[in-house]
């Protein structure tokens, strides 16, 4: 977990909207309206921290733990409106995170940089840190059929390979591992053909 985004922190938000329009953005508002008042949110893998301004329009008092491995991807995030959030950021991994109890999880395009393995590591550690009633708001890439989408894919993981030095080289099966991990899907919503945004909640103890 060490891709560090320098080389293209300052110019993220431009390829991402010059690339899927405001497809990203549109995942990351799905279903943050459903946030309770008072909810206590981890933000994995925030990046340049658009979720923050998204949030902060909800008008709801909320604590925020934003945790972003990349100083550089983290340094655009504090510059963000945090209107009335209780935010504090966190410069480091995941796995090194202590806290704990946390309501609601927003992992936005975070799980596609990691290999199917350490990607179900990093989602088996924030289960963790979810209180029993809590929820993860998840948003990233899916497989497509379709030809040029399959290329721009393939394009976007070549690319973030030789510029941040991530570990993925494919998009891993993430709904197949929230189910092995014990996560039943709530709620669900396809943006365009290759993004989709859903909800998970920890599958009752019976």
């Amino acid at each position: 977990m060490n891709a560090n985004y320098k080389y293209i922190a300052w110019i993220y938000d431009w390829l991402a909207n010059l690339v899927f329009g405001n497809k990203l953005e549109l995942a990351k508002r799905a279903f943050i309206s459903d946030i309770p008042e008072g909810a206590k949110i981890l933000v994995v893998g925030g990046g340049t921290g658009s979720i923050i301004e998204y949030l902060a329009l909800l008008n709801k008092h909320l604590h925020v733990d934003f945790v972003e491995q990349s100083k550089y991807m983290i340094g655009y995030a504090k510059k963000r409106n945090v209107a009335s959030l209780e935010i504090a950021f966190y410069n480091q991994s995941i796995l090194d995170l202590n806290l704990m109890g946390y309501d609601v999880v927003i992992t936005n395009f975070f799980f596609d940089q990691f290999n199917q393995t350490e990607a179900k590591n990093i989602l088996q550690h924030i289960r963790s840190k979810l209180n029993p009633s809590g929820v993860i708001i998840f948003s990233d890439f899916i497989h497509t059929n379709h030809r040029w989408d399959k290329f721009v894919i393939w394009f976007m993981f070549v690319f973030f390979r030789l510029t941040t030095t991530i570990s993925a080289n494919a998009l891993s099966p993430f709904s197949l591992m929230f189910t092995t991990l014990g996560f039943h899907e709530t709620s669900s919503r396809q943006i365009g053909r290759t993004i989709r945004a859903a909800t998970y909640v920890l599958e009752p103890i019976n």
